[in-house]
């Protein structure tokens, strides 16, 4: 499947890329990192009505996988949900995340010629 990356999913891939990092840091230390998909949103600045179709789309592709939290017993609280890229989908997040920085670039230079 191919995926369409807007600027939104770029932000958002980047986030889910810093996660990968942090990861993997946690793994080698035999802990677990994961970041609700709320601080996901408010850190990729997207709100919920792009958030989860776009995670939904990036899901479909094998991009993403995610995973409910495991609430402990005795906690009144709802579970969250954490998203994580699939190693196919790091690949391609960095893929599209290096072409949308070119894409910004470009327009920047376009929008300096207008100002002057």
């Amino acid at each position: 499947m191919t995926v369409r990356v807007t600027h939104k999913t770029a932000r958002l891939l980047k986030q889910l890329l810093v996660i990968d990092k942090l990861r993997k840091l946690a793994a080698d230390t035999d802990s677990a990192y994961h970041m609700p998909s709320r601080e996901i949103m408010e850190r990729a600045g997207v709100g919920s009505g792009s958030f989860y179709p776009i995670m939904s789309r990036l899901e479909a592709a094998g991009w993403v996988e995610y995973e409910w939290e495991v609430v402990p017993e005795g906690r009144n609280r709802p579970r969250r949900l954490f998203y994580h890229l699939t190693e196919p989908g790091v690949i391609a997040a960095r893929s599209a995340v290096k072409q949308d920085d070119n894409r910004i670039t470009v327009w920047d230079r376009i929008m300096k010629g207008f100002a002057k």
